[in-house]
């Protein structure tokens, strides 16, 4: 375990925030508030030669869909972020996908045109998104591996940059790495979701040691301002079944209800579909995604 300043201001003054179990190891751990900003961050945390043993292999986002319920939602929800890259960005041209997992936001976005990279973590989900559509994916540490300069027109990050160790460094580098008014891409936990306050502990967006970094908005325009980059727009996108149902399941794990949760959760999560629309609409959902430009300097 390490011990870490804010990396938002440089702080090293905290105060205790909210503890959380990880839902597979039940290990318990400590999110902290920064004294002087309000990030919100994980520490002490796992240093980089542990963190690889907290993703096990039923970890989901490096899974790919086998029902064909499954495979169609997630086109759906690709084509949906493909929406929203294209609102912001009108001509079709270098995209960048950073925690790439096994291709399939890659994908959708080459079948639209998009000439994509991607950059992975776990080399298992790198190599899956190699051999099955053929892309080229780096593996390794994004710290380690962005080193383009003036590339890409998009740089996406769904559901990635809350996983990251160094997040200030992360966006200099897609500063660098993106060309004048590039778009960056940015899909996180949302703090001000209706999910949050619902779950408490058990929701899924806290879901340590996997996730290090709890951004308000107010915190990452702070940031995103630090590294050069506008703020262009909000909006929840997609998620809110996926994460409610896993938010769910903790709720009651190794509860007497487990078992009949998980089998009429499919009945529960088409009873909220309402429920996850009026989130969206407000910008409550359980994830958001924020649209930022590189600033001409």
């Amino acid at each position: 375990m390490e011990t870490i300043s804010c990396n938002l201001c440089g702080s090293n003054v905290s105060i205790p925030y909210i503890e959380v179990k990880d839902r597979f190891t039940k290990e318990l751990f400590h999110v902290v508030c920064c004294s002087n900003c309000k990030l919100i961050y994980l520490n002490p945390r796992p240093n980089k030669e542990h963190l690889q043993n907290y993703y096990p292999q039923q970890y989901e986002p490096h899974h790919v869909p086998l029902t064909d319920s499954g495979k169609w939602h997630q086109h759906r929800m690709r084509q949906i972020q493909l929406d929203y890259v294209e609102k912001y960005h009108l001509h079709r041209g270098t995209l960048l996908d950073i925690g790439c997992a096994t291709g399939e936001f890659l994908a959708a976005a080459s079948e639209r045109g998009w000439l994509v990279k991607g950059i992975e973590l776990v080399e298992d989900a790198a190599q899956i998104a190699r051999s099955t559509y053929g892309f080229s994916v780096v593996t390794g540490e994004v710290e380690m591996v962005l080193t383009e300069n003036n590339t890409f027109d998009v740089i996406t990050l769904w559901d990635v940059f809350e996983h990251l160790t160094n997040p200030r460094q992360v966006l200099q580098q897609c500063f660098t790495a993106l060309k004048p008014e590039g778009k960056l891409v940015i899909a996180i936990p949302n703090l001000d979701s209706f999910d949050r306050y619902l779950f408490g502990k058990d929701w899924v967006g806290w879901e340590v040691p996997r996730h290090l970094y709890f951004f308000s908005k107010d915190t990452l325009i702070h940031i995103l301002d630090d590294t050069g980059f506008n703020l262009l727009g909000e909006e929840c996108l997609v998620g809110g079944k996926g994460v409610f149902q896993i938010s769910l399941a903790s709720k009651f794990q190794g509860s007497s209800f487990a078992r009949l949760i998980n089998k009429i959760s499919p009945i529960i999560l088409a009873t909220l579909w309402p429920y996850r629309q009026f989130a969206y609409h407000l910008n409550k959902g359980p994830v958001i995604t924020y649209m930022a430009q590189k600033r001409l300097l």
